[in-house]
């Protein structure tokens, strides 16, 4: 199929060429994993580790690793079906070298579920996945891993928010989410607030929004330390919703303040074929990423491709 140029001079020609992609093309998220779990900061490349591809009628995004203690590799994912335009929780198992070995089904709502953030507390295995449609963020506790997982306690209540991240740090548990803001846009307002365990009650801190702009407010995966410093990974959605992936130095986190940095980024540019990267993880050695690429239609076009499915 002949294709038109979209970076061509001439507008007509790129708007064309933007319609026909979409008229034969549609976008996916897939997975790519590594093992520099212990070099988090190192450069991404398409080249080194494998790919979690999905089946093409459906993608997978926001993934976050989990080994066990007898050594099974899994990644949590946002698994979201073209056919009904609505996330939910998936475990998928891979061999180290990039098999699927299964995918189980975690957590499924009559609403809208991604950002699946995984952690261990007091023995136990816990997720605060993001629900925005509900207005809840609602902690979930593992009862039968990988598939099978309890709603605990919800935490906030009445808020439209994106991405919810935590990390305790000195006995202190700290929660990291975008809320909107007076323009509705879910990207730009990064609110913290404190606790003295995952369960809350959390507070939220005096210099809320503690971030504004598309460029580092909205996280983008769970925070890390390396070479003595503490890093959150965000988003730029600047120019459009998850572009890249951006790295904040966290300077100072009290109950009064807080100050980070903008001290690197990973650009969409670590493969040619990849369009958007928005999520980073670490974590039993693993480093896991997200990609948006083009992949050629099964169906014909209809009208609910015109919207941005949700990530």
């Amino acid at each position: 199929m002949p294709r038109l140029r979209e970076e061509s001079a001439n507008p007509l020609v790129r708007l064309a060429a933007r319609a026909q992609r979409r008229l034969f093309y549609r976008n996916q998220w897939f997975i790519h994993l590594d093992r520099h779990g212990a070099e988090p900061l190192r450069a991404i490349s398409g080249n080194d580790g494998f790919d979690l591809l999905p089946p093409p009628d459906r993608f997978w995004a926001d993934p976050f690793p989990w080994t066990t203690s007898d050594g099974r590799n899994y990644v949590f994912v946002e698994e979201l079906p073209f056919s009904t335009a609505k996330g939910h929780i998936s475990a998928l198992e891979f061999s180290p070298t990039g098999e699927l070995l299964a995918n189980t089904p975690a957590i499924s709502q009559p609403w809208h579920l991604s950002y699946p953030f995984i952690f261990e507390w007091h023995g136990e295995r816990w997720m605060l996945p993001e629900a925005g449609a509900s207005r809840q963020l609602t902690l979930y506790r593992c009862a039968d891993f990988p598939g099978r997982w309890v709603a605990e306690k919800n935490l906030l209540d009445n808020l439209r928010y994106a991405d919810p991240t935590l990390v305790e740090l000195d006995g202190r548990w700290w929660l990291f989410v975008t809320v909107a803001g007076p323009s509705g846009s879910i990207h730009e307002y990064l609110h913290l607030y404190y606790a003295d365990t995952p369960l809350g009650p959390f507070e939220p801190h005096p210099a809320n929004p503690v971030r504004r702009g598309g460029v580092g407010a909205r996280p983008a995966g769970k925070l890390f330390h390396h070479g003595g410093e503490l890093y959150r990974p965000a988003q730029d959605c600047s120019r459009v919703y998850g572009l890249r992936t951006v790295i904040q130095r966290i300077d100072r986190i009290s109950v009064t303040e807080y100050g980070e940095t903008t001290c690197g980024a990973i650009d969409p540019g670590w493969h040619p074929a990849v369009l958007r990267t928005h999520t980073l993880n670490i974590q039993g050695g693993w480093r896991a990423v997200d990609a948006l690429r083009w992949i050629p239609r099964k169906a014909p076009f209809s009208i609910r491709d015109t919207l941005e499915s949700p990530a």
